[in-house]
Order: C-alpha cells, then sequence, then structure tokens
C-alpha cells in the first residue's frame, strides 16, 4: 500500500504546465528518460500488488490509467516511443 501512495506522489510531481496551458520543455532530456523508467517500474510494481492481492481490481486500473497515460505524454515531450501509447 506504501507504493501505491509513493506512486501517486511521484505522479503528481512528474508532470507540470506553465500558465495558459502550454507545456514546459524539459531542459534536459535525460531527466524525461528517467521519469519514464520510473513509470515503467511503477507499472511493474503495481502488478506484482495486483497480482499478490493486495490490492482491487478498480484500483489498480485506475493506478494503471494515470502511469500509463502520464508514461505516453512523457515519451510524447521526449520523442520516445513507448508500449501502450496510440
Amino acid at each position: 500500500m506504501k507504493r501505491i501512495i509513493i506512486t501517486g506522489v511521484l505522479l503528481v510531481s512528474l508532470v507540470s504546465f506553465a500558465p495558459n496551458g502550454k507545456k514546459c520543455k524539459c531542459p534536459k532530456l535525460a531527466s524525461i528518460e528517467n521519469s519514464i523508467d520510473n513509470l515503467i517500474m511503477m507499472e511493474k510494481w503495481l502488478q506484482e500488488d495486483f497480482d499478490a492481492g493486495d490490492i482491487p481490481i478498480h484500483v489498480a486500473n485506475n493506478y494503471m490509467w494515470i502511469i500509463i497515460n502520464t508514461k505516453c505524454e512523457l515519451s510524447k515531450q521526449y520523442g520516445k516511443k513507448t508500449e501502450n501509447c496510440d
């Protein structure tokens, strides 16, 4: 359960937006790549917790949706193709 709380805090801190809805440009592409790698690791942890029965399916689905969408948005900024992104 601690992983879920930490995941939520990390997801909130990963994406920032400028005023007027314009995306901020990240000065270091390496930090975006590291964030994507961290999200992939969080996906694995979430799957492990779900498989172990630690979290219900509706909670796992919500967190997975957030992780995947955050990863896709970061991938678009970085220009890197990742799984589950249209």
